[in-house]
């Protein structure tokens, strides 16, 4: 197929002298369309992929993120909640040319109004997403959360449809390890009454990393065949996989290991300055016909163009589509756009279909961002893997068989002086109990227990786990903690796996990706701790205060530090199964499906004597600074020992206004400062310098209080 690929010639296709022409585009406006669906005989219509880390917003009309662009919409939001926008929009390219040369490219941008695949018969009015009715009964649900809709190219105005129909289901999962990407499944049908020779499909990208105006310096990558870069196992996270190539040079043909191995052929795009941690790649895939004799789906071409040159018209975006053997990478940042292509495909004859995929994958190591490059390399690899299955063989039963974990519960936090109470409900949707609910890969209600987690980071990092309750476990000691092997071999597992057969703080570390160190944490059983509760209503109950007491569910927290922001997520596990004809090792939901934070904080106060700012000085940062949602470190000071209402009023030495904070609060006594002015405006705030300024708290009865505090601004090694 490659081949084939080489010996195309541009000029053979379209005169030259047009190609000529790409950066004649005009500039192209980020923004939603208003009154589409007044242009449209149909009804516009979205779902939401958000059961993994990765919230995506996709359309009826094959488009995915910012269709229509307002608050309700995911922009590829990764982690998800949390605010990091990875995509603006996509949508799948068609091209082709007849035999008078006429050029065809199938594409929809509903911000101008020019949609081109059309929702036909039952998906006319419905983004159908597997948690909605009226999901099409032919339809296979595949994973924890489906989507799926159904066009055809009747929307063409350029130059006319060519005469397809498109199916796209796409598939995502909550699993850790499976859930940072999502599948679309395309199925492509020549119902023009012709047979079509040469097509090309393409998926332009425009990712804007960052979102807002942060997108302007992203950067284009491409995952090829340079014979340098270290490739991972999937099915042993950390392996290199040289280690079994069979020339023991690590490249694009040792990504997975079956037979006749493929390269990665991903596009991919990232933030320039790191500000938005990790790679954004978009992968096609899949088999042209009947494996192992079909054709392996690949980047034939990955093309690049700036916001200033969108490609206006079919001839333009065809000219990409073409373009074959040419893979950019970008190293200039700037708003760009890429565009991941394959074709041409052979002739596709009229009433024939064919099947491919397209995997939008995210990948970061927050710990060590130079690594992060691999991380995604690893789920790239786990992504084909889940789709190949444990035979190695795709287009077989075990094909996408990833074991679904319960569902996520509904997470409430409740802070207060120097604790957190956790609450959460066993009923995560109307109706719908998830401790009842059978698993999706086995049919068997498998739910085993919960795991409460705390970070003082957030999203993928820094987790330890603080509690867990088990469903079948009463002992708590002679036992493996809650994943399943307990029941499945007997003592001599546990021997293997802990050399005195007793779980507890002696153990040494494991290096299981799959497993949670639970050593640390206090286990509850149902019978004495979590159970009882429910009698006194909806939700579990949970305070944790480093005593344990074993039957007091209600005692005060005294591990927690005011001021500091806390996140907390509680996932549950199931047992997995251990059926001749299904083994599937137990499995847990991810932790940012219901990651909430807190930050515990003071009483209020009866009067003004015992406010202060905390710490005084503030030198470079102070202990309790976390991370924002925006995963950027938050500098802040506070004011603690307020009452109810007051108003701080922040000047420097010299007398000048610097920033206002209107406190109102009738339970907690602190409030923060952003080390910024402006704040009361709205207006984005410029970082206040190094100084002494004099801060009045001012009460509507006429109290006040003055005082002085110092910034030394500096990073966290100047210091130290």
């Amino acid at each position: 197929m490659r081949d084939k690929y080489k010996g195309l010639v541009l000029a053979t296709i379209v005169p030259l002298s047009i190609l000529l022409v790409f950066t004649a585009a005009t500039f192209n406006m980020k923004t939603g369309l208003e009154g589409i669906n007044t242009y449209a005989p149909w009804s516009v219509s979205k779902g939401h992929h958000d059961a993994g880390l990765f919230w995506m917003t996709i359309w009826n009309c094959m488009e995915e993120a910012n269709v229509q662009d307002d608050d309700a919409n995911y922009h590829g939001e990764w982690p998800g909640g949390s605010g990091n926008d990875y995509h603006f929009h996509s949508t799948i390219w068609v091209g082709w040319q007849d035999e008078g040369g006429n050029v065809y490219v199938i594409s929809s941008y509903t911000w101008d109004a020019n949609v081109e695949w059309i929702p036909i018969e039952d998906a006319a009015s419905h983004m159908w997403m597997s948690d909605q009715e009226g999901w099409p009964d032919y339809v296979e649900v595949v994973s924890d959360l489906d989507g799926w809709t159904y066009c055809d190219d009747s929307g063409a105005e350029e130059a006319g449809p060519i005469g397809l129909e498109c199916e796209r289901h796409s598939y995502q999962w909550g699993v850790p390890d499976h859930d940072d990407w999502i599948i679309y499944h395309y199925t492509l049908k020549n119902v023009s009454g012709k047979t079509l020779d040469k097509l090309y499909i393409g998926w332009p990208y425009d990712c804007d990393v960052g979102g807002s105006l942060d997108y302007i310096d992203d950067l284009v990558g491409y995952e090829g065949n340079d014979n340098t870069d270290e490739w991972t196992n999937p099915t042993n996270p950390g392996e290199v996989w040289s280690v079994h190539s069979p020339d023991g040079i690590p490249d694009e043909y040792d990504a997975v290991n079956y037979d006749t191995p493929q390269p990665r052929s991903t596009s991919y795009m990232f933030d320039s300055d790191g500000n938005f941690p990790g790679y954004t790649g978009i992968r096609p895939f899949g088999y042209l016909g009947t494996y192992p004799d079909g054709e392996f789906v690949f980047a034939s071409s990955q093309h690049s163009w700036d916001i200033m040159n969108d490609p206006q018209n079919d001839v333009y975006k065809y000219g990409y589509l073409i373009d074959t053997g040419v893979y950019e990478e970008i190293d200039t940042p700037y708003d760009w756009r890429m565009c991941p292509a394959f074709g041409p495909l052979d002739a596709l004859h009229d009433g024939e279909s064919i099947d491919f995929y397209l995997g939008h994958c995210m990948g970061a190591d927050f710990s060590d961002p130079s690594r992060s490059i691999l991380e995604l390399r690893r789920n790239l690899d786990q992504m084909l893997a889940d789709w190949l299955g444990g035979d190695g063989i795709p287009g077989t039963d075990d094909d996408w068989v990833v074991a679904g974990a319960p569902p996520s519960p509904k997470l409430i936090l409740v802070p207060g002086d120097s604790k957190v109470d956790i609450h959460w409900s066993r009923e995560y949707e109307p109706g719908k109990n998830l401790e009842q609910e059978p698993d999706s890969s086995t049919g068997v209600v498998d739910f085993d227990g919960y795991i409460l987690w705390r970070s003082a980071i957030g999203f993928d990092t820094g987790w330890v786990a603080v509690a867990w309750w088990d469903k079948y476990t009463s002992d708590q000691t002679n036992c493996w903690r809650p994943w399943g092997w307990r029941n499945k071999s007997g003592p001599e597992d546990r021997q293997e796996r802990v050399p005195d057969g007793i779980v507890d703080g002696s153990d040494p570390p494991r290096e299981s990706t799959t497993e949670p160190d639970l050593r640390m944490a206090k286990q509850y059983t149902y019978e004495n701790d979590l159970l009882p509760q429910l009698d006194e209503g909806p939700y579990y109950y949970f305070i944790d205060d480093g005593t344990y007491p074993e039957n007091d569910p209600e005692w005060t927290d005294n591990r927690l530090k005011n001021g500091f922001r806390y996140f907390y997520s509680v996932v549950p596990y199931d047992f997995g199964s251990y059926r001749d004809e299904l083994v599937i090792e137990p499995v847990m939901g991810g932790k940012v499906a219901n990651q909430a934070s807190a930050v515990p904080a003071p009483e209020v106060a009866s009067d003004l004597s015992n406010v202060k700012v905390v710490p005084n000085p503030y030198i470079g940062s102070c202990d309790w600074e976390g991370w924002a949602p925006s995963l950027v470190r938050e500098q802040k000071i506070a004011f603690i020992n307020l009452p109810a209402k007051c108003t701080i009023d922040i000047y420097t030495l010299s007398g000048e206004w610097v920033d206002r904070i209107d406190y109102a609060d009738k339970v907690y006594g602190v409030a923060y400062w952003g080390l910024s002015n402006f704040s009361k405006t709205g207006r984005p705030g410029l970082a206040i310098a190094s100084g002494v300024y004099i801060y009045r708290v001012s009460t509507p009865d006429g109290e006040e209080k003055i005082g002085k505090f110092a910034i030394i601004v500096g990073s966290d090694e100047e210091a130290e």
